[in-house]
């Protein structure tokens, strides 16, 4: 069973906005080295924006999805893989 956190809710829901912050945080494409290091920044910075209502509500669809599995049009957006994590989220980077 996956262990969905925060953070992982967060990824998936949010992607596009914590890609756009990662770009502003980084002053790089999307996929560069730059963007990359910055994106755990972005992520963290972009959850401390949440209202605490905001946050609790990600916590729970996090403890849901760890108990229920993902929602059918989320499962749509992950793909099996062989490696220790189990699923992965299929085009993370939205295209430029």
């Amino acid at each position: 069973m996956i262990k969905w956190t925060l953070f992982d809710v967060l990824t998936a829901v949010h992607r596009e906005k914590i890609q756009e912050l990662a770009v502003s945080l980084s002053k790089d494409k999307a996929g560069s080295t730059l963007f990359i290091g910055n994106y755990k920044k972005a992520l963290k910075q972009f959850s401390g924006e949440l209202t605490e209502s905001e946050r609790d509500g990600y916590v729970a669809t996090a403890k849901e999805w760890t108990e229920k599995g993902l929602p059918v049009d989320m499962r749509q957006r992950y793909v099996h893989s062989s490696d220790s994590s189990g699923l992965k989220l299929t085009h993370f980077f939205t295209p430029e």
